[in-house]
């Protein structure tokens, strides 16, 4: 297998496993267990009691360990490798985008009486000079 593409692989899936609480990574991840269990019933190889448990449970936290059994799977299996960069190319730009811009704004007719702060991540306190 390219190592790009094992590379990419690998990282859209932990992505997944990391968002799951979210909407899009719960999709994700749905879709990837979907995917690997499909490969997981092709298999005529015998699989370990312990690849049948981490198949089986699907478990986000055990991404890593999930992943680095798709990726050794995806080097013996050519229709599953197929369908995870199919689905690495679906879910990455979903999982991978995170907007760390910040727009902040005062516009219109505002009138602003006193000191002002736009900020996106805050941490600690702000101190105009008078009494906390």
């Amino acid at each position: 297998m390219d190592p790009a593409a094992a590379d990419a692989i690998g990282a859209v899936v932990v992505a997944a496993a990391n968002s799951a609480a979210g909407e899009a990574g719960r999709q994700a991840w749905t879709s990837l267990v979907g995917t690997v269990r499909r490969a997981f019933g092709r298999r005529t190889v015998p699989t370990s009691a312990g690849e049948t448990a981490l198949v089986t449970a699907a478990d986000p936290s055990d991404a890593e360990s999930l992943r680095d059994l798709v990726l050794a799977w995806a080097g013996e299996d050519p229709e599953l490798l197929r369908e995870l960069v199919r689905w690495e190319s679906e879910h990455r730009g979903v999982l991978e985008s995170r907007d760390d811009s910040v727009t902040n704004t005062i516009s219109g007719n505002a009138t602003i009486h006193g000191p002002v702060i736009q900020a996106r991540d805050v941490s600690g306190t702000f101190n105009f000079g008078g009494p906390s």
